[in-house]
């Protein structure tokens, strides 16, 4: 009996050790796993259409759960965490970072910076606002030939980062650049050269200038408020003497629909793509349903 109840016991005893052993396996390659932190939404995209296929590499959208302009945001010690043990940082550029990305560089000089913004030629910010310090527009994502940009921006660094993926990194490269080309083929098809309107926000300059849409007037530029009744009926007068037809927002606002009702000016609601679905095709999905808007209104 007792060699029975020995037995049993060692066998448990082997079957627990087992267990814990392949759980600590488990959690040890979970965490093995190669990070990549991107600074906002549409980077995290990008990576995940670079790495695609790569089991061993992940990524994470450091401001994913941050509420607000990314401009403004304030990164929290778990955030330093992540970017901390990750391979690479991956931000947009042009200012949009601005009020962090000094403070990883001194704090974590170890981890690579990568600027996908490098190089690409940059709008000045046409503000009347004093209080408004933005010198440069950073909604470079919003051009396709420009995100191509920042797409080779980020892999030419990522395959010096991480060569033993680099064959890969650079086909998904070429893939992903690839379907963004054939997309802005169909939105060069399109007849919107010429056309006059204005916005709500300064955030679809370079997608008006890559499709030859001339800004008129911008409504909200560089406020963080809605315009005053004064400057709203400015605005009216200003679309009725100059025949604007189309006001672009990412939102529908008070403002917007004051000026719609008064005017009979068509609002284009499209997406500046700055959160979605986390998908390696949102991006384009996104650009894809902002061409169908653009081909219902002109």
């Amino acid at each position: 009996m007792k060699k029975l109840l020995t037995f049993i016991f060692a066998f448990i005893l082997t079957l627990c050790l087992f267990f814990i052993f392949r759980y600590s396996n488990n959690h040890k390659d979970n965490n093995t796993k190669i990070t990549l932190v991107s600074s906002f939404y549409p980077l995290h995209i990008a990576v995940l259409n670079l790495i695609d296929g790569i089991d061993d590499i992940e990524s994470v959208n450091i401001t994913k759960d941050h509420v607000g302009c990314i401009h403004d945001v304030s990164l929290q010690v778990n955030d330093m965490k992540k970017i901390e043990n990750a391979k690479a940082f991956i931000i947009n550029g042009a200012g949009l970072e601005e009020s962090f990305v000094q403070d990883i560089s001194e704090k974590l000089p170890n981890v690579p910076i990568i600027d996908s913004g490098k190089n690409i030629e940059l709008l000045k910010v046409e503000d009347e606002d004093e209080n408004y310090d933005k010198e440069y527009d950073h909604h470079i994502w919003l051009s396709l030939s420009n995100h191509i940009k920042q797409i080779e921006n980020i892999a030419q660094e990522l395959v010096k980062i991480l060569p033993e993926y680099s064959d890969k990194i650079s086909k998904n490269k070429d893939l992903y650049k690839l379907k963004l080309e054939e997309l802005g083929k169909k939105y060069n098809s399109e007849s919107m050269r010429n056309k006059k309107i204005i916005v709500n926000r300064a955030i679809f300059s370079y997608f008006a200038k890559e499709y030859g849409l001339e800004i008129s007037f911008i409504v909200n530029n560089g406020h963080h408020s809605e315009p005053s009744a004064k400057e709203i009926t400015e605005i009216i007068e200003f679309v009725k003497k100059n025949g604007i037809c189309y006001i672009f927002t990412e939102e529908k606002n008070k403002s917007v629909e004051t000026i719609a009702q008064e005017t009979a000016i068509k609002i284009i609601n499209l997406d500046p793509i700055r959160n979605g679905p986390e998908r390696k095709n949102a991006y384009l999905d996104a650009m894809e349903n902002n061409l169908k808007i653009l081909k219902g209104a002109f």
